[in-house]
């Protein structure tokens, strides 16, 4: 109890040394405002978290599920939402002590106090461990708390004894916090699986082994019922998590090779993670400050215990393991050869070997070592002691009948200093660890760890949007950078960014490609929401997304927001503190119908087009692309659609053109400004062009298209003047760029760019405003076009024109790649750059060019530009059957309503005279199921992102289940895990004498030992012989 009590009070300063107001939020936490309704939701809409699945995410978001009990619980007691968010660090930082502080006790060889205390102390307080508190992942300490319990009952379980059973359970169980860190879970196994090893070796015998693998029979079977909860339902997505699994989207030396953490090799030492980051003043602290010198003085010290106990084999088997594991992070993260051949090995092995022995992130390697280091530590600790107390014990021998009294007086002094010396080491390792965490626990300027007070207005946001029927989704302004991340103007001055917030406070969904509540399928669509909301159609697209609301958030740090126009239309319906509520007056619920069909043979990039061109009907259109759905699908779907469209490229399906020979379809063609758009024309017919600008002007012509002639978009170039731009330098000073002579009609730039300077390299261009007249350019929806001579590299290529003051226009990132060989023609429509800032065109003074060098001696670096011309042309063009409008003239909404029984669950009520599309807005997924009559309605993924099923006519009203397949086998696995947890919780509590006596209750039904397969074996063999006897005499005999 009073180590207990001590360990508590080590964790209290972390989380309570700035008083109790404000949650600690820091860079990725995602600790839930409201735990109790973040709990409710993420038990029914795992669905939600589709994305995870669909782009070969992780099971991790089911197996979080129980980490929510603990701030749940301390928010039914009644705590603030601060004392809750502080609690449960708290206990969760004690909680790692504690469970390091059992395992040094089970496994040290003394046994004592002293050495298990100073190992939780190092367990809990260390530089790793340091930076996960900064990054904010608090449910991590699950996992980093199961760890040592989990080599604590391996080495008790192997052991044998009566109670082995228990032990292979209780590991088992504790793998459910282990699981959700998928890139840990691997590592913690291989680290287990090397004790159990070192074990069997210790013991030299055919017992051992035998002992051992019963041992992990049953902590398997136990794992897989505590886990149940999240394997049921992830076997039904078992490719998407194998895919998980076998292929990380984490770069595997990224977090070294890349991070300048670990640019110095004594932070790998020092266990300095990448949550550190150096430009803080705690990175300083570990790379120059005290830290620097206490985070090399703690491993030599734990080190130091080999000298103590040389023979002892478990203290050399965590050395062993420590060393082996810091030289492995060293080797890979300074060697790039050495990285080289590890990825050749990690594809070569196979499944599950690459992820044992060839982890994707290796980052996690520290762990093995820090709990090495914990023995190590507490063994010193220990050896020390019981060294010092032997040398204070001693006494001399002396005649008890002619006792020295000087001699009594000094050893009677000697035996009271006794427990004040022998505490002096572990007090004192004590204070070096603390000292090596005083960022942590003092705190620094720009504290990650200081707590925020969120504005009152977003839980003011949070009631007056609880209020409304919960069918809507939102759209923030400014979007979320860097998947989920926000700066705010109150959180930490605006320095750094934290997670964002609002979604945990509103109830309805939120758009967005990566956050944990309310997410939806379809980045790109994501996308073209932020990049559309200044078009004139912008309503449109928002309704097919379920966007009622687009907020606007001046608290939020960004650039974006001195450029923000509320779209055209959407009138200012609330203002909460720094919350602007703009409603979207064509708003359309989550679950609607769509009576025009539109396939599409193209990609996602047609729905603005399409939207704007005004020749369907507005709320009731859904758009089926091919990309989406099968082949067989989109075909079947031709033969209830009058019309296909195709975009950007000529069809080349087979099965779409043998049912488009048969005439039933009539086609729309529909062409982009990209560079590369083009379609075939496959049957001569009269058509209408109608090419629309960015300007909002559009021009219509009658005309008529040939059969198998290639159309594309129609360009007006004109070219620039050769003394219109000049070269001024590049940012590599290494880089030659060369122009041809001004006297030629044609500009050049040959620019060879040193590859030893790994990175981007920029080419400076000087522009004179009155020959390029961008302002008038950019009016009349012109662009830039140029030609790029491509290596075929895949290097990545940037365009900025750039105006004072760091205000300037860029091209959108990672989309532009040389991949192509020879001379290609660029087309940068002006209308596409995005803004850093508030510039304008007429205030461009230079067009910077970059060209990335991505390692060190490739080729491939040199590149050529020449034929600048200022291009005009409209940002689409489209093809259509002057009769188009009267194909949808019989179009009429159908009676709909519907109710929501839960997250997964809808009761649809419709009556449809012609053929509909019965949309529901969510994440699309497989699972979803709609059943009429019995019978299941035909899956369709529309509009990129949302589920679409498609409902036959009817002359009456008819009922429609919608449901979540998923959501049986969640609750089957739930039901399994919560019943597997009480039965080991009724077999460790209930008193072994009632088990006793249910056991000999239950053996007069089941056989459960051997002993009682004898005894009863041998009271019917006696039978059994006595017959047998009276049958045959000579067996008999």
């Amino acid at each position: 109890m009073r180590d207990s009590i001590i360990i508590v009070f080590l964790a209290f300063p972390t989380f309570f040394r700035l008083g109790l107001p404000g949650t600690i939020r820091p860079a990725d936490s995602e600790f839930p405002i409201d735990p109790s309704n973040y709990l409710h939701h993420l038990s029914f809409t795992w669905y939600d978290k589709g994305w995870l699945f669909g782009n070969d995410g992780s099971f991790t978001s089911i197996a979080q599920l129980p980490f929510y009990f603990l701030p749940v619980a301390l928010q039914w007691v009644g705590l603030s939402t601060d004392l809750v968010n502080r609690g449960t660090l708290t206990i969760l930082l004690s909680l790692l002590g504690a469970s390091a502080y059992l395992a040094a006790r089970h496994l040290l060889p003394l046994g004592g106090r002293s050495g298990p205390l100073v190992g939780a102390t190092f367990y809990m307080y260390n530089p790793y461990m340091t930076g996960e508190l900064y990054l904010g992942h608090w449910f991590t300490f699950y996992a980093y708390a199961a760890l040592p319990m989990m080599v604590v009952g391996v080495a008790r379980g192997i052991r044998g004894g009566s109670r082995w059973r228990t032990w292979a359970l209780l590991t088992g169980a504790s793998s459910i916090f282990l699981a959700h860190r998928v890139r840990l879970l691997p590592i913690a196994i291989e680290f287990v699986c090397l004790y159990a090893i070192f074990s069997m070796a210790k013991d030299r015998s055919w017992n051992s082994l035998t002992r051992t693998v019963r041992f992990f029979a049953v902590a398997i079977i136990g794992a897989a019922l505590a886990n149940a909860s999240w394997i049921a339902p992830s076997l039904e997505r078992f490719s998407s998590v194998y895919t998980l699994l076998t292929h990380s989207t984490a770069n595997v030396g990224s977090q070294f090779l890349n991070s300048p953490t670990f640019s110095d090799p004594l932070n790998v030492i020092r266990l300095v993670g990448y949550g550190i980051p150096t430009w803080h003043p705690t990175g300083l602290f570990y790379e120059v400050g005290l830290g620097a010198f206490t985070g090399l003085v703690i491993p030599i010290i734990a080190f130091g215990s080999l000298l103590f106990g040389r023979r002892n084999k478990t203290l050399q088997f965590f050395a062993l393991t420590a060393l082996a594991y810091t030289l492995g992070i060293l080797i890979l993260s300074q060697s790039s050869d050495v990285l080289s051949s590890y990825r050749i090995l990690q594809s070569a092995a196979p499944t599950p070997l690459n992820l044992l022995q060839f982890p994707s992130s290796f980052e996690f390697w520290t762990v093995p070592v820090v709990l090495s280091l914990v023995y190590m530590l507490g063994y010193l600790t220990e050896a020390v002691e019981a060294r010092l107390g032997a040398a204070l014990g001693q006494k001399r021998p002396v005649d008890k009948g002619h006792l020295n009294p000087a001699w009594a007086a000094a050893s009677t002094s000697r035996v009271r200093l006794r427990p004040i010396m022998r505490g002096v080491i572990p007090i004192a390792l004590v204070i070096i660890i603390l000292l090596n965490s005083a960022p942590l626990i003092a705190g620094v300027p720009g504290d990650f760890m200081a707590p925020v007070v969120i504005p009152s207005y977003y839980s003011d946001a949070s009631h007056w949007l609880a209020s409304q029927p919960q069918d809507f989704v939102i759209l923030p302004f400014p979007r979320p950078t860097a998947l989920q991340y926000v700066k705010y103007t109150w959180a930490f001055q605006g320095l750094y960014s934290m997670t964002d917030v609002f979604p945990q406070v509103a109830p309805g969904l939120f758009v967005s490609a990566n956050l944990p509540l309310g997410t939806r399928e379809g980045v790109e669509v994501v996308d073209l929401l932020y990049h559309s909301l200044s078009s004139p159609t912008i309503s449109d697209l928002l309704s097919l997304m379920s966007v009622k609301y687009v907020v606007h958030r001046n608290d939020v740090v960004s650039p974006e927001n001195a450029s923000f126009i509320p779209p055209y239309g959407f009138p200012l319906e609330n203002s909460l503190g720094k919350l602007n509520f703009y409603r979207n007056p064509n708003y359309t619920p989550i679950l609607s119908s769509s009576q025009t069909i539109l396939p599409v043979w193209g990609t996602d990039k047609a729905l603005l087009p399409l939207l704007s061109s005004n020749l369907f009907p507005k709320g009731s259109t859904a758009f089926v692309f091919f990309q989406d759905n099968s082949n067989g699908a989109f075909v079947s779907l031709l033969d209830r659609t009058p019309i296909l469209i195709d975009f950007d490229s000529p069809i080349n399906d087979t099965a779409i053109l043998t049912h488009l020979a048969a005439g039933k379809n009539r086609l729309l063609y529909l062409i982009s400004d990209s560079e590369s758009a083009s379609v075939r024309i496959l049957r001569d017919e009269l058509a209408v062009e109608m090419s629309a600008y960015s300007n909002g002007t559009s021009i219509s012509r009658a005309m008529n298209l040939q059969r198998d002639s290639i159309v594309t978009l129609q360009r007006s170039e004109t070219n620039i003047p050769s003394n219109a731009t000049s070269v001024y330098g590049t940012s590599v000073a290494t880089d030659v760029a060369t122009a041809n002579d001004s006297s030629t009609s044609q500009f050049q730039v040959n620019w060879q760019a040193d590859s030893n300077s790994v990175g981007f390299h920029a080419l400076y261009l000087n522009l004179n405003q009155s020959l390029w007249g961008l302002d008038q350019l950019a009016s009349f929806s012109g662009g830039l076009a140029l030609d790029v001579y491509g290596d075929g590299s895949g290097r990545e290529l940037r365009f900025s024109f750039m105006g004072p003051q760091s205000q300037y226009f860029f091209w959108p990132l990672q989309s532009l790649y040389l991949n192509w060989t020879g001379w290609k023609r660029l087309y940068l429509p002006l209308s596409h750059f995005q803004m850093s800032g508030t510039p304008t065109w007429s205030s461009v003074q230079a067009l910077w060019i970059w060209q990335e060098i991505p390692s060190k001696g490739k080729s491939g670096i040199q590149i050529t530009i020449k034929d600048l011309s200022k291009e005009i042309a409209p940002e689409f063009s489209i093809f259509y059957p002057p009769d188009v409008r009267t194909l949808f003239d019989y179009v009429s909404a159908p009676s709909l309503s519907w109710v929501e029984q839960s997250p997964v669950s809808y009761r649809v009520t419709l009556k449809a005279t012609t053929p509909t599309l019965l949309r529901l807005g969510v994440s699309f997924d497989d699972g979803w199921v709609a059943v009429e009559g019995g019978s299941k309605l035909e899956h369709f993924r529309i509009d990129t992102y949302s589920n679409g099923f498609y409902v036959i006519p009817f002359d009456q009203t008819v009922q429609v289940s919608i449901v979540y397949d998923g959501q049986t086998s969640l609750a089957l696995g739930e039901i399994t895990s919560v019943s597997f947890f009480i039965a080991l919780g009724l077999f460790l509590l209930v008193p072994k004498p009632i088990k006793l006596e249910v056991r000999r209750r239950l053996s007069k039904l089941f056989v459960w030992s051997k002993r009682d397969f004898r005894q009863r074996e041998g009271a019917l063999g006696g039978l059994n012989g006595e017959k047998e006897s009276e049958t045959n005499p000579e067996k008999s005999t």
